[in-house]
């Protein structure tokens, strides 16, 4: 039975995935795409899938060591199942937060310990949001010559930084958290409350 049920599953999600092929194909002018396929750069679109992939990668075995710093161990293969329906979905939700929820729901519903994967996304997601605003930085650094007269970018990259600073000080300044805390305690937000609290402390954790 289990196995007939495991097979049917496979079944299933193989159908549902060529009809959305289907559909997809439908929607978009063949001719014109595989024009474009034609006549786009080979070894340029290797490369490019080549470094899409390792970043991937990277961001999977990221991932596990948050995991493992938790206490939560689990095959490599469930995690690439979790994080693959987290990406796919950022396809259809808005940006990545779709499917950073996505992937904290699964892993969350199947080990039963919510609060440390919750922790666990946040963290992975905010080292890549570190990352970005440092890249940033040193890219406004390096070609100052190019864009100091362009504002929207310094604004951009102002506003960025300013919102990393922000969430790291809500994160890791107790006397901040404090203070916002203390907003949370309305008659209706004692389980937001208590969620928040214990996020907060398994961040700390890490």
């Amino acid at each position: 039975m289990k196995a007939f049920k495991k097979a049917a599953t496979m079944i299933l999600r193989i159908s549902v995935s060529i009809i959305l092929l289907v559909v997809l194909f439908r929607m978009v002018d063949r001719k014109n795409m595989f024009e474009i396929i034609k006549n786009a750069d080979k070894p340029l679109l290797l490369i490019a899938f080549f470094i899409y992939f390792a970043s991937y990668t990277l961001c999977l075995f990221r991932w596990e060591m948050l995991l493992k710093a938790a206490r939560i161990y689990l095959p490599m293969k469930r995690i690439i199942i979790s994080a693959a329906g987290g990406a796919f979905f950022s396809l259809f939700l808005p940006s990545t937060i779709g499917g950073d929820l996505v992937r904290s729901v699964d892993l969350a519903v199947h080990t039963k310990r919510s609060h440390e994967v919750v922790a666990t996304v946040l963290l992975d997601r905010l080292s890549g949001y570190i990352g970005l605003v440092a890249v940033a930085l040193l890219a406004v650094l390096f070609g100052w010559g190019f864009i100091r007269d362009n504002p929207s970018v310094l604004f951009s990259v102002a506003v960025i930084t300013v919102l990393l600073i922000g969430i790291l000080l809500i994160l890791f300044n107790r006397f901040l958290y404090s203070r916002i805390n203390k907003l949370l305690h309305s008659p209706g937000a004692g389980k937001i409350r208590e969620f928040i609290k214990d996020l907060h402390q398994e961040v700390h954790i890490f």
